[in-house]
């Protein structure tokens, strides 16, 4: 018996060792590694090509004869080798995507991240539609142009979508294929999309699975949906610099995830209900350039996490309530430009972590706060044009 254990043991020991000689086999297949050695070759490198974004040349590393696998910005499939993962944003590139790509011999792609490069102002292919197993795709400052191809709303899978700051536009027909069959988005990114003929009540119909909406600057039009704020995992949303979005403030759901909500820049009407106070959650709130009207709630006092607040060019009116001292995590504040009226809100003066207040253009009145002296990090107070 003991020999029979000690023979087992023996077999087991060898594999062992044997294992630890052996080379590592290379996941890559060589069509794949062809298709990727193509599609760097179509792209010249151009330092400067990602704008303002960080990078390095990631391709640099491709080397033939090498796992493909190991190569920079590529991730594999550990079981079956296929590439699932390509990431090249930042990477230097200058050149464009054609119909003809290699890229699009890849067919296993869930993941792709072409962000921060430079593709001439080519159009998307319409061969985007084919990568029906994406579910992350990121095609933002990438100097794209022209109309959104309806082929890439069919990728019923996706979960993510940044299509931001570059020339791209997007008509009703593609918005509507949008929300037809991407129906698990979770991230949806449109900055600077021209969006002009996109009407907003069609925004109702968008995945109330949504967690970040970022509609930014896309020209779109019209009374913008109530039922958004509310939805139930939403954490962000960014409507600014669309002077044609009009609207007003839902009644706040207790428990909203909201947690960047920035409307600056848009034509918001009326008051801001006494439920703001249900956004517990919420870190930034940019409320300026609005037609905002009466006076703040003081269940504004709830907002305890919240390190961004600006109210600017509004037409509030009234007292201020004097609860900003519970705002323990403020670091900026804009009242600028209103018509805020009777005695300063001093408590602010109580947040150590201040770095900026413009409390200008107002009505206020009352002593010079002396506490300014105990604020370590303030360094910028304006709260000049009032009494």
């Amino acid at each position: 018996m003991w020999a029979l254990f000690f023979f087992f043991f023996f077999i087991l020991h060898l594999q062992v060792v044997c294992s630890s000689f052996s080379p590592s086999p290379i996941l890559c297949s060589p069509e794949q590694s062809v298709a990727l050695l193509h599609f760097k070759n179509t792209f010249s490198l151009y330092e400067y090509g990602s704008g303002f974004c960080d990078g390095y040349p990631k391709t640099e590393s491709w080397k033939e004869g090498s796992d493909c696998c190991l190569w920079d910005g590529v991730t594999c499939d550990t079981f079956t080798g296929h590439v699932i993962g390509l990431d090249l944003s930042s990477s230097w590139l200058r050149g464009s995507v054609n119909d003809d790509s290699s890229l699009f011999l890849l067919h296993h792609l869930q993941k792709l991240n072409l962000a921060c490069n430079n593709f001439l102002e080519s159009q998307i292919s319409s061969r985007f539609g084919k990568f029906t197993k994406l579910t992350h795709l990121n095609l933002s400052d990438s100097n794209l142009f022209g109309l959104v191809p309806t082929e890439m709303f069919l990728l019923s899978h996706l979960i993510s979508l940044d299509l931001s700051n570059s020339g791209l536009s997007m008509d009703q027909h593609g918005f509507n294929k949008l929300l037809q069959n991407l129906t698990e988005i979770r991230y949806l990114h449109l900055d600077s999309v021209d969006m002009s003929t996109v009407s907003t009540g069609s925004l109702v119909n968008l995945s109330s699975s949504l967690i970040s909406l970022n509609l930014k600057n896309t020209q779109i039009q019209g009374k913008f949906p109530k039922e958004i704020f509310l939805f139930p995992f939403l954490q962000t949303l960014i409507l600014s610099t669309n002077r044609d979005i009009t609207g007003n403030l839902p009644e706040f759901n207790k428990c909203s995830p909201l947690k960047v909500l920035d409307l600056f820049g848009c034509n918001f009407q009326g008051s801001l209900p006494s439920s703001l106070g249900n956004l517990t959650e919420i870190t930034y709130m940019d409320l300026s350039w609005n037609g905002f009207t009466g006076q703040v709630p003081t269940s504004l006092s709830k907002l305890v996490q919240l390190t961004w607040l600006s109210l600017t060019r509004n037409n509030f009116s009234g007292k201020f309530p004097d609860v900003l001292g519970n705002l323990n995590k403020l670091e900026t504040i804009d009242l600028s430009f209103n018509n805020f009226s009777g005695q300063l809100p001093t408590s602010i003066f109580n947040v150590n972590g201040l770095l900026s207040l413009d409390f200008s253009y107002n009505q206020f009145q009352g002593q010079f706060p002396t506490q300014i002296s105990g604020l370590p990090y303030l360094g910028d107070i304006k709260l000049n044009n009032n009494f």
